[in-house]
């Protein structure tokens, strides 16, 4: 094929934010383990597939064959479609009318295994 570029397993990206190789990143609907550590502005790789131990969300159970979804606030991984976060209106922290709202996490993967690792990580397949 003439129009083919790379298999998609690794993904150059300009980084948006100081990352450490090993870390999850995610922009827009792309999310992927970066290969390197680089500064902002600096580009950096993605590797998009595999399996990885990844940070999770210590308020969770989490099991083998569940969705993985990133969360790009807390930059950690959870079962969770979507959180409820606060929005203050006039972004001031003493905003008497604060309202909840409906945040997206982006499903990155599957679950392989969780506490057989440690407390803090879960290893999970990306898709």
């Amino acid at each position: 094929m003439k129009n083919f570029v790379r298999d998609g397993k690794h993904i150059p990206v300009i980084a948006p934010k100081d990352v450490k190789s090993g870390e999850g990143l995610m922009l827009g609907e792309l999310f992927g383990v970066c290969v390197h550590a680089a500064e902002k502005g600096q580009r950096v790789t993605l590797s998009t597939e595999g399996v990885y131990r990844l940070d999770k969300d210590l308020s969770v159970a989490l099991n083998t064959g569940e969705g993985a979804y990133y969360n790009s606030e807390t930059g950690k991984v959870t079962n969770a479609s979507k959180e409820l976060v606060t929005v203050l209106e006039d972004g001031s922290e003493d905003n008497a009318n604060p309202r909840e709202v409906e945040r997206p996490n982006l499903k990155i993967g599957v679950f392989i295994r969780d506490e057989i690792i440690s407390s803090k990580e879960c290893e999970v397949k990306l898709k």
